[in-house]
């Protein structure tokens, strides 16, 4: 009689380790899932951070840009060629937005990749390099008295960098 004792118990045993196993099994597994879970929420939130950075450099250089326009603007139409003080602010809000611009799309560029994002990384640079070629004109023609300017350079100005910020 106390081997079959002897046997139940080793049975008791055997059922009560099986039984930590499966739920030693089912907890770690139960883990992995909500690991693997948080690291897909991690990285979910990390693009999120990442486009909220990048959006906000984006909308630092359209409002620097913005403010460029309209110091640019009103030095094209005074009668008088810019002064030394007005182009030096004209440039630092250029050296702003250029900078916030080239930064954005260098995050773009390398950051998680959608559908239509060479094309419109393209059409930024492309449009941006206009602006670029028409500031080097109206460089020019703010050195100028306003008789002596290019009046398809000065009716040019308002749009295209409205173009560009939009």
């Amino acid at each position: 009689m106390t081997d079959r004792r002897r046997g139940g118990a080793l049975t008791v045993a055997r059922l009560l380790i099986g039984v930590t196993v499966v739920l030693t099994v089912g907890w770690t597994s139960s883990t992995t899932l909500q690991m693997i879970s948080s690291a897909d929420e991690l990285t979910q939130d990390q693009h999120v951070l990442h486009s909220t950075a990048t959006s906000d450099l984006l909308l630092q250089s359209a409002g620097n840009w913005a403010v460029e326009r309209g110091m640019t603007n009103a030095a094209l139409a005074a009668s008088d060629p810019v002064s030394p003080a007005r182009l030096a602010q004209i440039n630092e809000r250029r050296k702003a937005a250029d900078t916030a611009l080239d930064e954005a799309l260098r995050r773009i560029e390398n950051g998680p990749e959608f559908p239509s994002r060479a094309k419109d990384v393209s059409e930024v640079k492309a449009g941006f390099e206009g602006a670029r070629r028409l500031r080097d004109r109206v460089d020019e023609v703010l050195s100028q008295p306003e008789s002596d300017r290019d009046a398809d350079v000065v009716q040019a100005w308002a749009p295209a960098m409205t173009a560009l910020i939009m």
